[in-house]
């Protein structure tokens, strides 16, 4: 069992030095305006997805980098054991994703994973799996919220949630 902490986005942009007030765009401002790239059209940042994915595994603090140091002092643990699992809406944001780490330079020791329901069973139990590759040493796991509710992966140790989602529905304004 790992301990469990909450960190914000507002907190992630201090700690990586970003400028500027975190915002996310609604849905409604979503579908006003044009998209100016790829991540705006979704609303998903991945380049702050991939730079977060650095610098937790550069830190020897690992993802405790992200936690106030009040709530780490009485924590004894191992800053760098387990997989990080990021949540997204859909494969294409996953695919995404994968190719936004890739030109950003993953490292060869990252362990970059799908999982979602278009994937064969084989492909998905990769994501299972605690252990890893030769040469492989963070286990990273782009996934749809089908993994949130019906899944469980046993090493997850970080969660990424992109805080989107696809929903079916009906506009009950335009049918």
């Amino acid at each position: 069992c790992y301990p469990t902490h909450e960190v914000f986005l507002d907190m992630v942009n201090v700690k990586l030095g970003r400028d500027g007030t975190a915002r996310g765009m609604s849905p409604d401002e979503l579908r006003r305006s044009p998209p100016k790239s790829t991540s705006e059209s979704d609303g998903i940042d991945y380049e702050l997805i991939a730079e977060l994915l650095k610098m937790i595994d550069s830190s020897d603090d690992g993802a405790w980098r992200f936690v106030s140091s009040v709530e780490t002092d009485a924590i004894a643990h191992n800053s760098k054991a387990g997989a990080v699992l990021i949540f997204l809406p859909g494969t294409g944001e996953i695919s995404q994703l994968i190719a936004t780490i890739e030109e950003v330079g993953a490292p060869e020791h990252w362990w970059l994973l799908q999982l979602h329901g278009a994937l064969g069973a084989e492909e998905q139990q990769d994501a299972f799996k605690t252990v890893f590759p030769q040469g492989k040493t963070l286990k990273i796991i782009a996934c749809t919220n089908v993994a949130e509710t019906s899944v469980t992966v046993p090493d997850v140790t970080v969660v990424i949630d992109s805080c989107r989602e696809r929903r079916t529905g009906i506009d009950k304004f335009s049918n």
